[in-house]
């Protein structure tokens, strides 16, 4: 056995007809992960099934996320895009859509707009906190000006695991499925199947991105990261 002073990792479970957690989309995956996070670190299993994304998984630090194989599968569910409908500028929390259509509170939102016109994209990932009517509070101020002269919208695009300013991550035995006949293409300097940004020690062994409409991983400004079997 341990010695007293010794000890195991925390391992929260994940399924949708047993586990700790129940269910088969993101909300029950992302509990699970706040709730290890929480004690310190340690494993999220998710057991066999298809989960739909309506966000991205946000990894934390210390974690583990591990599926049974090619029987755990996380889908993207189908992306929607509106045009906004009036200018949202620096600091502001709410955009204003056309069509709040697909939409949903704690799903993941895409910002973009034209830089200019005639000039290149710009792209903010966001969290929905709030749907009311066609006005959608999001998790964070805009850093950024999507106005309607640089063809500002928004869409339900994001990655299925996102990781920011995170370490020591390891992702395995998962198939990461993108949807991509129902999901627009995404610049992979914003997104990818997993996508992670300023993270140090991440891991990925072991997983199969498949059908996604972009760059399967992407990993920006990230040291130390490992991808293997995959």
């Amino acid at each position: 056995g341990l010695p007293e002073r010794g000890s195991l990792p925390l391992v929260v479970t994940v399924g949708q007809d047993a586990g700790d957690i129940r269910g088969s989309d993101d909300k029950a995956l992302q509990a699970a992960a706040d709730y290890v996070e929480r004690l310190g670190g340690g494993v999220l299993q998710i057991l066999p099934g298809e989960y739909t994304m309506h966000n991205a998984l946000h990894v934390h630090s210390g974690l583990t996320v591990r599926g049974s194989g090619s029987a755990t599968v996380l889908k993207k569910a189908p992306s929607v895009r509106s045009k906004l409908a009036r200018d949202s500028d620096w600091y502001e929390r709410q955009i204003f859509v056309e069509d709040a259509t697909g939409f949903r509170a704690g799903g993941g939102v895409m910002i973009q707009s034209k830089t200019s016109p005639g000039g290149g994209f710009q792209s903010l990932q966001m969290n929905i906190l709030r749907v009311d009517g066609s006005t959608l509070t999001v998790d964070g101020r805009l850093n950024k000006n999507f106005w309607l002269k640089h063809e500002a919208s928004a869409a339900t695009l994001f990655p299925l695991i996102r990781g920011e300013k995170v370490n020591d991550v390891r992702i395995e035995n998962i198939v990461l499925d993108g949807n991509r006949e129902e999901n627009e293409e995404i610049n992979g300097n914003y997104a990818g199947a997993i996508f992670m940004q300023w993270c140090d020690r991440v891991a990925i062994d072991s997983v199969v991105c498949r059908n996604y409409n972009g760059d399967g991983i992407s990993l920006q400004v990230c040291d130390d990261a490992q991808v293997t079997n995959t």
